[in-house]
C-alpha cells in the first residue's frame, strides 16, 4: 500500500453517494467474483485507473470518482487496488470487449469533467477472466496475472479459491 504524503489531502472514499471500497475489501470483491465467475462460467473484468505516477493530490480523484459513477452499473464495485494511486472498477459478466468500450465512455467522462491534460497522465488498463472466442472461433483462456496474482495473495490461509 502507498503511504500517503503528511500534507496531502484525504484520499476520497465517497463521491455523489458512491462507495469506494478500500484496498483490502475490494480484494475481497475480486476474490468472490472470481469464484463466481468460474462457479458460473462466466466473464469479468477489471479496468484500472492509474495515477500513480501524478504527483500525490487526492482532489482530481474526487472528478475521476464521479466519471466513474457515470459509467458504472450497479452491479459494478469501485474500489482502491492501491490506495490513493489506483482506482479499480470490478465489471461483473463483461468480457474484455465490453470492458474497453466502458474504458472508452470512461474516458471520455474524464475529459469532459478534467480535461485532457489530466487525462493524459492518466494511464489505464483493463484485465479479464473469463474464456472468449479468438477471430478464428477458438476459444482462449486469458492469461490476467493481475487477476491471478490478487486471488492468490489475497487468500486466506486453509481457504483455496473454489473453481
Amino acid at each position: 500500500m502507498a503511504a500517503a504524503e503528511p500534507s496531502a489531502p484525504p484520499v476520497p472514499h465517497e463521491a455523489g453517494g458512491n462507495l469506494v471500497l478500500g484496498e483490502s475489501v475490494f480484494k475481497d470483491a475480486l476474490v468472490r467474483e472470481r469464484k463466481r465467475a468460474d462457479r458460473f462460467d462466466t466473464p469479468f473484468a477489471v479496468l484500472l485507473v492509474d495515477r500513480s505516477d501524478v504527483v500525490s493530490d487526492a482532489r482530481p480523484w474526487l472528478s475521476f470518482l464521479g466519471a466513474v459513477a457515470a459509467v458504472k452499473r450497479e452491479a459494478d464495485a469501485v474500489g482502491w487496488l492501491d490506495e490513493g494511486a489506483v482506482l479499480a472498477l470490478l465489471l461483473p459478466e463483461v468480457s474484455r470487449g465490453g470492458a474497453l468500450r466502458v474504458m472508452e465512455r470512461l474516458r471520455h467522462e474524464i475529459s469532459a469533467r478534467v480535461g485532457d491534460s489530466v487525462l493524459a497522465a492518466v494511464s489505464m488498463r483493463v484485465y479479464a477472466h473469463g474464456v472468449e472466442p479468438g477471430p478464428d472461433g477458438v476459444a482462449f483462456p486469458p492469461v490476467d496475472l493481475l487477476i491471478e496474482n490478487c486471488v492468490h495473495a489475497h487468500e486466506r490461509p486453509g481457504h483455496a479459491v473454489a473453481k
